[in-house]
């Protein structure tokens, strides 16, 4: 069993639940959330590497979002992800996903209740990357930040 995959997330087909057990300070299959605060409440500026180097991220209840989505084998997947991180990306629609916090990429022909999601997906526009380098790292006083700061209100 060398290859074998196994998954801590509950919804993944290659779920384990020995496996989920047998990590300290993992959560089992139905239990809450974990005693420390979960790395999805980390600052915005580490928050997606701590996510994706400590594996335990898990949208918190009121923020899940279940996407069926089929993939070009035909099979059928469900992805449990964050409402507050679903972004569009021309056809696509991106959004961080159990158990890692990765972000992927849907396509929206694929997404099978997509009507489910669109309502959820906040509207743009969304920075560009210089844009969002200057959210993140700029100047507070600079007028170029505030002016950034004015054009995306709701941006994290």
């Amino acid at each position: 069993m060398l290859w074998l995959v196994k998954c801590r997330n509950t919804i993944c087909r290659h779920f384990d639940n020995a496996l989920s057990q047998s990590l300290p300070g993992a959560p089992g299959p139905l239990a809450g959330a974990p005693a420390s605060a979960p790395p999805s409440q980390a600052p915005s500026l580490l928050g997606g590497l701590l996510r994706a180097l400590s594996g335990t991220f898990e949208p918190a209840p009121a923020d899940a979002i279940d996407i069926r989505y089929r993939n070009h084998k035909g099979e059928e997947k469900v992805f449990r992800g964050s409402k507050t991180s679903l972004r569009v990306a021309g056809r696509h629609i991106t959004l961080c996903v159990a158990p890692k916090g990765s972000r992927i990429s849907l396509t929206r022909d694929r997404i099978l209740n997509l009507p489910a999601v669109e309502p959820a997906i906040p509207p743009g526009p969304y920075p560009d990357r210089k844009e969002r380098r200057i959210l993140l790292h700029g100047d507070p006083c600079s007028a170029r930040y505030e002016e950034l700061e004015k054009k995306f209100p709701d941006w994290e």
